[in-house]
């Protein structure tokens, strides 16, 4: 408090701070903030959708696992139809082992083609251990 001089009364000069932000605005960190947890609030509903729409007990499988056991499968398919491939036409029962190998080949590769056209999916599930 200070007497001016010319009247002789009481004037208060309290030194107000300086405002980094205008009235009436919110400050930047808060609206950062506030779009920070929206992004949040976003992925975990799109993860809780998802979750939903997996069967039950399952689990995806990784997109780089996935394609690695397409291809693991797909140069198993390719190794197994060369074998098969030499094998002869008409082949004998008479000839027991390579009759039994040639069975053998093709329900290897019965099965192979059953996983290539789960793994061809776009999204491949399995069961939670």
């Amino acid at each position: 408090m200070a007497r001016s001089a010319s009247s002789g009364s009481i004037t208060t000069e309290a030194a107000v701070p300086e405002r980094k932000t205008a009235l009436g605005r919110m400050p930047k960190y808060l609206t950062q903030r506030k779009e920070e947890w929206a992004r949040e609030e976003e992925e975990k509903r799109q993860r809780q959708i998802e979750q939903e729409t997996w069967p039950p007990g399952t689990v995806p499988v990784p997109e780089d696992e996935r394609l690695s056991t397409l291809a693991y499968l797909q140069q198993s398919q390719k190794a197994l139809l060369l074998e098969l491939s030499r094998f002869p036409i008409t082949l004998q029962p008479s000839n027991v082992q390579r009759y039994k190998r040639k069975q053998e080949v093709e329900e290897k590769l019965r099965e192979i083609e059953k996983g290539i056209d789960v793994y061809s999916q776009e999204r491949v599930f399995m069961t939670k251990m």
